[in-house]
């Protein structure tokens, strides 16, 4: 098996696989949803902010991706570390966009507001994503071949 060459689980060139993995998966989702239109691009709206259903789904299925080929449990925080800089550079950007211009830019605290939901489900999206991952790992070392 292709995994089987990148070492133990929690060795750095898994985790560096399976965090490119998990990166790669994220993007492949976020396009097929960009092209799949409004059908799967549906917002929940809610006094908290607005929750992205399929980017929360493609979140968590990337990382358990990545934590299926890391097979180890610090992969989980390299998922969240992962999707928090996805974040800082969704934020910065709708921070900056704004007009074009960071002067006449969004106020910091109306975009953190408005996509506070979203961080946050993807954020537990990412570790219970690697969690499940690293049980379907765990899964397919302890069955016989």
């Amino acid at each position: 098996m292709l995994t089987d060459s990148l070492g133990a689980p929690g060795q750095p060139k898994r985790m560096l696989a399976a965090a490119l993995v998990a990166v790669v998966t994220m993007i492949a989702g976020s396009l097929l949803v960009q092209l799949f239109g409004a059908q799967l691009n549906r917002e929940i709206a809610s006094p908290l902010g607005a929750l992205p259903l399929a980017d929360v789904l493609g979140v968590l299925l990337a990382m358990a991706a990545g934590g299926a080929v890391a097979g180890h449990r610090a992969f989980r925080w390299i998922a969240v570390l992962l999707q928090l800089v996805v974040w800082a550079a969704i934020i910065a950007t709708l921070y900056l966009a704004y007009d074009g211009s960071p002067v006449s830019s969004l106020p910091l605290a109306a975009v953190l507001r408005h996509n506070a939901l979203a961080l946050t489900a993807s954020l537990v999206a990412a570790g219970l994503g690697a969690w499940i991952g690293e049980r379907l790992a765990q899964r397919r070392r302890a069955t016989p071949r």
